[in-house]
């Protein structure tokens, strides 16, 4: 009886998936995958078995007639030095065999959004539970000072996929961005997904990878970038897909702050609502929305985050159970898994609040009063909106325990998203494919917590623009212990590094007006070589998201990161200048400090040539009319 049954619901699933595939909704691997999965959870039937060796024929068939076919658009050809190898350099005139795309590594690409440097061993905060990163760390090189290119969300995201710097493409005024392929800088380029696409991989995204782009650069997508939980009220809507009713900030927020919008002004725990007049949804204004029940802290409907992270753990899992029946895909794969948390609104399980109690919460070390006094940020025209937050928030809470629960609720989110990263690297360990993977880990860019009387992104300094970075490669180097690269690296050398570690060509042009890729791979980095020899930039650039001042030789507001300082050049030629080894938490702007100080002509000489060589550095890189540059001497 219970084969019987089991026989005719995976009968019917088989029709199902066969519908989808006539109706285009999927191809024949993807439906050989959700057949096989079908299979290995209901036990060994025989018609739905029969139909993946019928479709898996079809797909061979389909894969030598592509395998006969010119395999790359514009007769682009793969590198011939072959993945993880030691030599970066590549053939263009190797052509891919079949052997060829399945020796490939695949690729876990793993993004928070807004992540900074509170996680355990970046020292951002020391109280962070992040146990899950940590542990990826042990067995990868860890980039302790990778730094975003422009702090905020989708022109960051822009460039490091289409592996270019803002200032090359000019996708940085934040008040006229479009959707990234449909800006004349970007539009001509094939961004990371799409080159893994062209080269023979089979590319799975889920959450927030991108950021405007469209759905179609992967193979198959799990769940949409989703910003939710929100509050609503349930009284006013006619249903919770009804989108005009507004959604509202967590309860608990003042009104003060909540006047930020349900989204940067909303933070708190996801619990069971007090007032029976609100409930929780999630999903957005175009995109419709669906309810979250919560019952209590351990029965409720699963967020956004979670979701995808269930995603990517069930497509691993099949993959699996594929290549464990002797099926294993001709393609390698790109699985890209984007989580939103700890972006805002910063609402998770009250488990992970409880984690961080008030009673017990520090300040993060980098934190001091009145540190912005000596900063320039807030000569532009635009200030933007942080400084306004961050007012908001310590007037709505009455004192400085405000900023500790805005940062309780920041570390909540984080140990959150770390939990689902943990879940989805332990499916990876689990799987065949763990030795052949190649993992990656990294954010958008970082975010200020209250520093320098800031909240939010988009600025120059350390708190925003670093990032964690990653990077596990099998076969390079040893992966049995951890490694730390202090070197200033970028999110626009990943690109590169990819395709490089990939084995993939580096032609990643569309056609003629498409520009090549500026970042460098940071494939010296993971090798345990005792000297890199890299052919990249000293420093890591980092550019504001602002409309171009027409007036400045550069027109745009930059910092550079070194090894020992961080210059910042603002668009209307005010200046910043840290030194990082005495002052990590950049609290003291070193160009300030000298003119107010009585020391002597020497030093302030010393400090005049330090100033011109960063000066110099930073226009000969952007490009700029250096001889309009109006030199400021420390005297």
């Amino acid at each position: 009886m219970l084969v019987s049954v089991l026989f005719y619901q995976c009968l019917a699933a088989t029709v199902v998936l066969c519908t989808l595939l006539c109706l285009g909704a999927m191809d024949y691997q993807q439906l050989t995958y959700e057949l096989e999965s079908i299979v290995s959870i209901k036990g060994n039937v025989t018609a739905p078995s029969a139909s993946v060796a019928l479709l898996r024929n079809k797909r061979s068939k389909q894969q030598e007639i592509r395998d006969t076919e010119q395999p790359f658009s514009n007769g682009r050809t793969k590198g011939a030095d072959g993945p993880l190898s030691s030599s970066s350099k590549s053939n263009q005139n190797s052509k891919p065999s079949r052997s060829n795309q399945n020796s490939k590594p695949n690729v876990l690409f793993l993004m928070c959004d807004d992540l900074n440097d509170y996680i355990e061993t970046l020292g951002g905060h020391p109280q962070a539970i992040t146990p899950n990163i940590r542990r990826l760390m042990e067995t990868s090189v860890s980039f302790t000072q990778a730094h975003a290119n422009i702090p905020l969300c989708k022109p960051s995201r822009a460039s490091f996929l289409s592996g270019l710097y803002p200032h090359s493409s000019n996708f940085v005024n934040p008040d006229d961005l479009p959707r990234p392929e449909e800006y004349e800088g970007l539009k001509h380029q094939r961004t990371l997904v799409e080159h893994f696409n062209e080269n023979g991989y089979r590319t799975l995204g889920t959450g927030k990878i991108y950021h405007g782009y469209k759905k179609s650069y992967w193979m198959e997508v799990g769940h949409e970038a989703d910003y939710g939980p929100f509050v609503y009220n349930k009284t006013e809507a006619k249903d919770v897909h009804d989108t005009s009713v507004q959604n509202l900030p967590h309860p608990a927020v003042p009104a003060r702050f909540g006047k930020h919008e349900p989204v940067r002004g909303s933070f708190g725990p996801l619990e069971k609502l007090d007032d029976p007049d609100l409930g929780w949804r999630t999903g957005g204004f175009y995109k419709g929305f669906r309810e979250i029940q919560v019952h209590n802290a351990t029965h409720r409907d699963m967020t956004p985050d979670e979701q995808s992270a269930d995603w990517a753990v069930k497509r691993l899992r099949q993959m699996d159970a594929a290549a464990a029946r002797g099926n294993r895909p001709s393609q390698p794969f790109f699985l890209g898994v984007g989580l939103v948390r700890p972006h805002h609104p910063m609402i998770v399980s009250q488990k992970y609040f409880d984690m961080y109690p008030i009673e017990s919460l520090q300040l993060p070390p980098s934190f001091l009063d009145n540190d912005a006094n000596d900063t320039m940020r807030q000569t532009l025209a635009k200030a933007g909106i942080g400084q306004r937050m961050y007012q908001d928030l310590v007037k709505g809470f009455h004192g400085r325990k405000s900023l500790l629960r805005y940062i309780q609720a920041y570390l909540a989110s984080v140990t959150a998203a770390d939990e689902l990263l943990g879940k989805v690297l332990d499916a990876l360990d689990k799987t065949r494919f763990k030795d052949n993977t190649i993992v990656v880990f990294t954010s958008d860019h970082g975010y200020q917590a209250g520093q320098k009387g800031y909240l939010g992104k988009n600025l120059l300094w350390q708190a925003t623009t670093r990032v964690p970075l990653v990077v596990r490669v099998p076969n390079v180097g040893s992966s049995s212990r951890r490694r730390k690269c202090s070197h200033p690296v970028s999110l626009v050398d990943l690109y590169p590094t990819l395709i490089d570690l990939c084995g993939l060509s580096n032609k990643t042009e569309n056609n003629e007006f498409s520009r090549p890729l500026d970042g460098h791979s940071l494939r010296p980095f993971l090798s345990e070589a005792p000297s890199v020899s890299w052919s990249g930039p000293k420093f890591a650039l980092s550019t504001l998201s602002q409309e171009r001042n027409l007036s400045d030789p550069i027109g745009l507001s930059l910092s550079a990161r070194y090894n020992k300082w961080r210059y910042i050049r603002y668009s209307n030629g005010k200046e910043e200048l840290y030194n990082t080894v005495e002052d990590p938490y950049e609290w003291a702007n070193v160009l300030v400090a000298n003119q107010s100080s009585a020391t002597s002509t020497a030093h302030h000489n010393d400090m005049n040539a330090v100033l011109n060589r960063f000066r110099n550095d930073l226009f000969q890189f952007v490009g700029g009319d250096d001889r309009r540059i109006a030199v400021q001497r420390i005297t």
